[in-house]
Parts: C-alpha cells; structure tokens; sequence
C-alpha cells in the first residue's frame, strides 16, 4: 500500500523538482501548459522513484491519464507520448526516445 504521506517529504519533493527542471516546467504528455502535478508512469520503485519514472504534467492531462476525462479530450491528445504509442506504463520506447532527446537537449 503507498503512503499518501510520502508526497509531503523533502524526497518527493525533490523529484518533482527534478521533473519540473528536465522539462523546463512544461507538460510532457500535452507539451502546452504548465507542470502542475507529477505523476508516476509506474509505482514498483515506489519512494525510490528513478526520474524515469516520473511524468511532469498539467491537471487537465493528469485526469487524461488516469482515464477521467471524456474519451474526446483524451483524443485531442495529439502528438503526446501516448498518442504516440506509449502506455504510460514502464519504459516504453516512445519514453525512453523521448528522455534520450532531453538529455541531448533537444525540445520535443
């Protein structure tokens, strides 16, 4: 079971600091709006989350990801990683592409 409390720790943190800097504090699922929550692609490193993964994200994409919003908003998700073919799960290629061009410093 994951602590709820974790988020409020100086690790958590920083990580999400972390993530908002590796994507210059925009959304990297929409690419348009601001990181406004940092969501886990996966929780079998919880507390010990390497940055991979970790996804800096708007609010309106967050509630894409997870599936809370209406089948036609999660649609206009065009040119995003899961439109691309990523699951938001694990170390998909499109990901790892995605994360290789970052640290070369390349925009997407």
């Amino acid at each position: 079971m994951r602590d709820k409390a974790y988020y409020a720790t100086q690790d958590w943190q920083a990580r999400c600091e972390a993530v908002k800097m590796r994507c210059h504090a925009r959304c990297e699922y929409c690419g348009s709006r601001p990181v406004q929550n940092v969501h886990h692609r996966t929780y079998r490193r919880w507390r010990q989350e390497p940055l991979e993964d970790l996804m800096g994200v708007c609010r309106a994409c967050h509630c894409r990801i997870h599936g809370r919003a209406e089948p036609e908003e999660r649609r206009k998700a065009v040119g995003s990683l899961v439109a691309q073919g990523d699951s938001g799960m694990d170390s998909s290629g499109v990901w790892r592409g995605y994360l290789g061009a970052i640290r070369r410093g390349e925009d997407s």
